[in-house]
């Protein structure tokens, strides 16, 4: 029995037991079941690298990393994935590293890396292009490579 101001889960139509949990709970209620709100340690995340971006440059090592787009295919975007500071960035895109680690912290490395991006038509990515050859070289870097990149 649900006394007033108290959901039921089992009550709510089926397309709002899962991921869309979300809406009723607000972050505060935690329905998903999660000792802390996913949103909000995503969130948190974003903001501690968003104060490390001052303006439209970014510089910093990336883990090797590339992001590779799907909308507007054949033209989809394609870049390196960037933090905003240097050194050895590998932990933040090897998987097979973060055995054991909490989920908070993973969320953190993931949220650390910036996607960059430019349009490319997907059918001949190697005509000519010098950005994609360079982001080929990125991606089969054996360590994280430097890269400066502008913003728009």
């Amino acid at each position: 029995m649900a006394f007033a101001g108290q959901l039921v889960i089992e009550n709510l139509p089926r397309d709002a037991q899962g991921n869309s949990l979300c809406v009723p709970c607000r972050t505060t209620k935690l329905l998903c079941g999660k000792e802390r709100c996913p949103l909000l340690v995503r969130l948190h995340a974003h903001q501690r690298t968003h104060t490390l971006l001052t303006g439209t440059e970014l510089a910093g090592a990336s883990p090797p990393s590339v992001f590779v787009g799907r909308y507007g295919y054949p033209k989809v975007s394609i870049g390196p994935m960037l933090p905003p500071f240097g050194g050895d960035t590998s932990l933040l895109d090897t998987p097979e590293r973060w055995v054991g680690r909490k989920i908070d912290d993973i969320v953190d490395f993931r949220s650390q890396l910036v996607r960059t991006r430019f349009q490319v038509k997907e059918l001949d990515p190697e005509k000519g292009n010098r950005m994609v050859q360079r982001t080929q070289e990125l991606a089969m870097a054996a360590t994280p490579p430097h890269v400066d990149a502008t913003l728009h």
